[in-house]
């Protein structure tokens, strides 16, 4: 089976490409973060336009695409707790919409594409796992992320971006979570026999990233993104020079 990760979105619309260039593929993974473009050119409009896109996209291919959520995702979210990052409200408006995908299990915050290669925004750590009392189990993950979103209980409970004790506020910290820890601290706290696939942490042009079990996927700045087929990632760009 050949299986795409997309890195994050930020409201770029060259995932588009990719699907069309990769129409045999079995699955496209979207590594979240959908959310909060880095490029100025692109609007808050066409932020949430492309959004509803990859969610259309989504709905039509229920089994062939995976939505993951990112920190960014996340953030939007919180606006039911009055948290909007942007005053236009743009946020608060999408936070039914995130609620909703997340509540019916259309955004998840893990998928394993294989027995031993599991994806997610940033990475799970042991240290996190103990601390939140959970087993490294897809549908288990899944199934406990959805219920404390429906609850709107996750981050007190969870601390899925940061926690208040960690040494470290951009993430670099064993105590941090799947959307928001870093490489340095998951590869120094890997779970024994997985190999890793996150986004979060952008990586540089023509620089492919997969050491120690952890692959890093953020690369769709670069018209780049990988593969997964025969037991083998492979790293690609969209377009052919």
């Amino acid at each position: 089976m050949k299986k795409i990760i997309i890195g994050d979105i930020h409201g770029r619309t060259n995932w588009k490409q990719i699907v069309e260039k990769e129409k045999d593929a079995d699955e496209f993974i979207f590594m979240g973060d959908y959310f909060d473009p880095y490029d100025w050119t692109i609007s808050l409009v066409d932020m949430v336009r492309n959004f509803n896109d990859i969610l259309e996209f989504k709905i039509a291919n229920p089994t062939k695409v995976i939505m993951l959520i990112g920190n960014h995702d996340l953030a939007a979210f919180e606006s039911f707790a009055n948290k909007c990052r942007y005053v236009d409200g743009t946020y608060e408006n999408m936070a039914p919409v995130l609620y909703n995908a997340i509540k019916t299990g259309v955004i998840k915050l893990c998928h394993f594409i294989d027995d031993n290669i599991v994806c997610s925004h940033a990475g799970f750590t042991k240290t996190w796992l103990d601390e939140s009392e959970l087993s490294f189990d897809e549908d288990g993950l899944n199934e406990d992320f959805r219920k404390h979103v429906e609850d709107k209980t996750c981050l007190d409970k969870y601390d899925f971006i940061c926690k208040e004790f960690c040494q470290d506020g951009s993430g670099d910290d064993l105590w941090q979570g799947p959307l928001w820890v870093r490489p340095v601290s998951l590869l120094q706290d890997m779970i024994d026999g997985y190999i890793q696939v996150v986004g979060h942490t952008r990586i540089r042009k023509n620089s492919p990233q997969e050491v120690e079990n952890l692959l890093l996927a953020d690369c769709l700045e670069h018209d780049e993104y990988y593969s997964y087929e025969n037991n083998k990632f492979k790293y690609n760009k969209i377009w052919k020079k």
